[in-house]
């Protein structure tokens, strides 16, 4: 198995794991991605959006995981991506099954 590297910067991996949070339930609403634009700008959003577009589940996870090792989070940074995971979750005022099993499953590499 290769090992996973990003060339991310916090930024853009910050704009993959929304990304990737919005869409746990298949769809990505546009009140998610207001939120995720209000934390990104837009062309690392459209950048972003292309690669999560072109992996498949597996690599995604992977990236996610890489990028968190490669940035050596204090329990603070990830507290705020925590956070922000669950804002763009709750942008509808609710959420469904799959995206609070998703939060969970994020929560829990997020520590």
């Amino acid at each position: 198995m290769n090992e996973v590297k990003v060339d991310w910067d916090q930024n853009q991996f910050k704009a993959y794991l929304l990304i990737y949070a919005a869409n746990s339930n298949f769809a990505e609403t546009e009140e998610e991605k207001e939120v995720i634009l209000s934390k990104v700008d837009p062309d690392t959003y459209k950048k972003m959006h292309r690669e999560y577009e072109h992996d498949n589940d597996y690599q995604r996870l992977q990236k996610i995981l890489a990028a968190i090792e490669k940035f050596g989070y204090s329990k603070e940074d990830l507290s705020q991506l925590r956070e922000e995971i669950r804002q763009v979750l709750n942008s509808e005022g609710y959420h469904d099954e799959l995206e609070e099993n998703m939060f969970l499953y994020l929560k829990k590499i997020l520590s």
